[in-house]
């Protein structure tokens, strides 16, 4: 679990370092082509990939109290969704995985992540919270608004797992999806737009 989550800590900080200097230094197209080939090499998920993020799991008026409330609700959401069958070991999945270092990006953007054998499918769920969820600590310092959460039963957490998160830190590099996730309230589009990065 300790090596899986350096990896996984190693990806975003990878990517959001780049996603950093590519904002600052307004890095040429060269340069950018010569980095292709790195993101490209990561394995990306089967097709079916296409169904991990479903409309009725994307929650887009929620107002959250805290971080652990956000994944509270989460958790639940999981059980009443069939995605797993106990919402305390989900939670506990996600505040272990906290504990590890913070799922908080940049730029009103978290991914939380929990693996457990008490999750029964990968699956996504997405909340987003217009006020911004204060206390959960994020690259930037500013509170989140969207919180894209990956559940992966606990036999994948070394293979989907790492795929599905490659690809999301990847898609929140790139600005325009960044503002068609943050700034649309329709359910179907945010769903579309996160399970089009995900194949």
């Amino acid at each position: 679990a300790i090596l899986i989550g350096a990896v996984v800590g190693g990806i975003l900080f990878v990517a959001f370092k780049k996603y950093d200097f590519e904002k600052n230094q307004k890095a040429a197209p060269v340069a950018r082509s010569v980095e292709a080939p790195k993101a490209a090499a990561v394995e990306a998920p089967k097709a079916e990939a296409a169904d991990f993020v479903k409309v009725e799991n994307v929650f887009v008026a929620e107002d959250f109290a805290s971080r652990d409330e956000a994944l509270s609700f989460v958790s639940n959401q999981a059980v009443k969704a069939g995605i797993a069958c106990d919402a305390d070991a989900v939670m506990n999945a996600f505040l272990a995985r906290e504990a590890e270092g913070t799922t908080g990006m940049m730029e009103g953007f978290a991914i939380p992540h929990a693996k457990s054998d008490a999750i029964t499918e990968a699956a996504v769920i997405v909340v987003k919270d217009e006020s911004g969820v204060t206390g959960w600590d994020t690259m930037d310092g500013a509170p989140v608004n969207v919180a894209i959460a990956l559940l992966i039963p606990g036999a994948q957490a070394g293979t989907t797992h790492l795929k599905i998160l490659s690809k999301v830190a990847e898609a929140l590099m790139d600005e325009d999806f960044r503002a068609t996730v943050k700034g649309s309230t329709d359910a179907a589009k945010i769903a579309k737009t996160i399970n089009a990065r995900l194949v």
